[in-house]
């Protein structure tokens, strides 16, 4: 597991895709209960992540909310992006 940037850039492995506009790529917005366990300030209540539209190709986030951690996997051939 890779560690995820801020959104400002992509989450995908290697990738350094700067987000630049809505409507490029996909976003991730996950509602989460303790947001200073997944190094949000206290008022921030979702964990947001970007994938560019390359990544988004292949790759899906989801979370592992049992170590606060924002995973990045590959999608399973065939599956198409959503």
């Amino acid at each position: 597991m890779t560690s995820v940037p801020d959104l400002n850039t992509c989450a995908g492995p290697g990738c350094t895709q700067e987000f630049r506009r809505l409507g490029d790529g996909k976003l991730y917005a996950f509602t989460v209960d303790e947001p200073e366990k997944w190094g949000l300030p206290p008022h921030l209540k979702q964990k947001v992540v970007w994938l560019c539209s390359q990544c988004s190709a292949s790759l899906y986030v989801r979370l592992d909310r049992r170590r606060f951690r924002v995973q990045v996997v590959h999608r399973h051939a065939g599956a198409q992006a959503a």
